[in-house]
């Protein structure tokens, strides 16, 4: 499905008939938007690659004329629930949950993530994506409900009456917290300075394997933190107060590297791979806290007596 955001002139041509082919004019300043088949247009290009006679073969697509691209896919979204979308579709294109249209506005929004992130399935090895549709979402869930003993559709139903009719309030607080963040943060701003278009050589792949803060996990510890954060204050025009900006600029400075001692031993293992379980991203949430000064809840002290707990070692 292509979307088109003003009428075409369409020529049709041939016989009579409920189908015809056509030809049509594209303007100058004008594209076309790939709305759905995505992952049918990447088969394309790799069939090419590999056999390239079927270059003038043809694909069949339905063109949709609409200017508002949300509207786009809103009816995307609505006409295909009669089968399941994935879920960072539903995220992409359901604009009417609240959840799903902060999602939208803040990966749009904050310089980080405009452009680094992968709607569809999961981000390769080599990826210059930074996280998917779904991480930013659990992210945001993070910084808007903050509860760990939520998980899932309990976390989803909390998101959505947290942000009820202030979600434009929510979306200017998380982008000017992660706006924040990436300013003082070396590494979010380098990416961020150097977008995709720009053609700026960015090194995504070997951040990603040396710093915490480029994988889902380590998002899941930064928005944990920063919904403490934003729940120290709450300016009506949705910007950080001072306090709140020194602590982002704490957090930003911390040592995200995945040889930081803040995780070492439990979130980051020997080997630098991370195993995000919950609780080891809970007494991250609470390690980070202590170093900001922040108070911690009752699970996240409980997570960090756990921690300091001696281990036994019995002789075999």
């Amino acid at each position: 499905m292509l979307n088109a955001a003003q009428p075409l002139r369409t020529f049709a041509y041939g016989r009579s008939g409920a189908t015809r082919p056509c030809v049509f004019v594209l303007p100058p300043d004008e594209y076309l938007y790939v709305t759905d088949g995505q992952h049918r247009l990447e088969a394309l290009r790799q069939a090419m690659a590999q056999r390239p006679e079927i270059e003038n073969d043809a694909v069949g697509v339905t063109i949709v004329e609409e200017a508002n691209i949300d509207k786009v896919h809103q009816d995307f979204f609505d006409a295909a629930q009669v089968m399941p979308l994935a879920k960072a579709l539903l995220v992409e294109y359901d604009g009417r949950a609240p959840v799903n249209w902060v999602t939208q506005e803040v990966t749009h929004g904050a310089r980080i993530l405009k452009g680094r992130v992968e709607r569809i399935g999961t981000v390769g090895k080599n990826s210059l994506k930074l996280y998917t549709t779904n991480q930013v979402k659990q992210g945001i869930l993070q910084l808007v409900v903050g509860d760990w003993s939520l998980w899932g559709d309990a976390m989803q139903k909390q998101g959505e009456e947290a942000l009820g009719p202030a979600r434009t309030l929510w979306k200017d607080r998380l982008v000017g917290f992660l706006d924040e963040f990436t300013q003082v943060n070396d590494q979010w701003r380098e990416v961020a300075d150097r977008p995709l278009e720009s053609g700026l050589a960015t090194d995504i792949p070997g951040m990603r394997e040396k710093y915490l803060h480029f994988t889902g996990g380590g998002l899941l510890v930064l928005c944990g933190v920063g919904h403490s954060i934003l729940a120290l204050d709450v300016n009506p025009d949705g910007t950080l107060s001072e306090r709140q900006r020194e602590l982002v600029r704490h957090l930003a400075t911390l040592d995200w590297s995945r040889r930081g001692h803040l995780w070492q031993g439990y979130l980051v293992g020997p080997q630098g791979n991370i195993t995000p379980h919950k609780n080891h991203i809970v007494l991250a949430v609470a390690r980070v806290k202590n170093e900001l000064g922040l108070p911690l809840t009752t699970k996240e002290e409980r997570e960090i007596q756990r921690a300091e707990q001696p281990q036994l070692v019995t002789n075999p």
